[in-house]
């Protein structure tokens, strides 16, 4: 299968298991004996997992880029808490800038680790795509009740972070954009 279609295909499987991930970490089950904090990293590995590592050789290296994404999400929520609840921030703003900050983030681990480097336009692209993720995300949380509109958002936000953090960073090989000297 095309690298195009597997990062496509993994980033809306990534989405929607990221979403079920936090929504049991609001209040996890009983049976579970997982804290919610656990269950908040848990996306980010997933999108390591899933997404980042496709084009990463090297076993070392794919679990640096599995675990620094576990990492930069974890702190990129609470980073988005933070401002919303100690700041006064708006959630819009606070779930932009956390996700743009987090896309940018990951996309200097993947400059870093891959062995072809990324070029700035990708981290440029993936920023972008991390920001209006976010902003789905935090416009989704404004609401006060969970409607059915309401998940699908939720669900839409992390789809679109994950498929465009993901394909900026893993697609541009394929589109000829990736000069390692830019």
């Amino acid at each position: 299968m095309l690298t195009s279609k597997r990062v496509l295909l993994s980033a809306t499987l990534s989405g929607f298991l990221c979403y079920g991930l936090l929504m049991l970490a609001g209040e996890p089950p009983a049976w579970l004996p997982v804290h919610g904090d656990v269950l908040r990293a848990l996306p980010g590995l997933i999108f390591g997992l899933l997404v980042l590592q496709i084009e990463t050789r090297g076993f070392g290296r794919r679990i640096a880029v599995i675990m620094a994404c576990g990492l930069i999400w974890y702190a990129a929520f609470k980073l988005a808490g933070f401002m919303v609840a100690d700041q006064q921030k708006s959630t819009l703003l606070a779930c932009g800038v956390a996700g743009g900050l987090a896309a940018w983030l990951v996309s200097l681990v993947v400059r870093l680790i891959k062995p072809r480097r990324l070029s700035l336009l990708a981290m440029l692209m993936a920023f972008v795509a991390g920001t209006l993720g976010g902003c789905l995300i935090g416009e989704a949380l404004l609401e006060s009740d969970l409607m059915p509109w309401t998940h699908a958002l939720l669900i839409a936000g992390f789809i679109v972070w994950q498929a465009g953090v993901g394909s900026a960073m893993l697609l541009v090989d394929e589109l000829g954009a990736d000069d390692p000297h830019a």
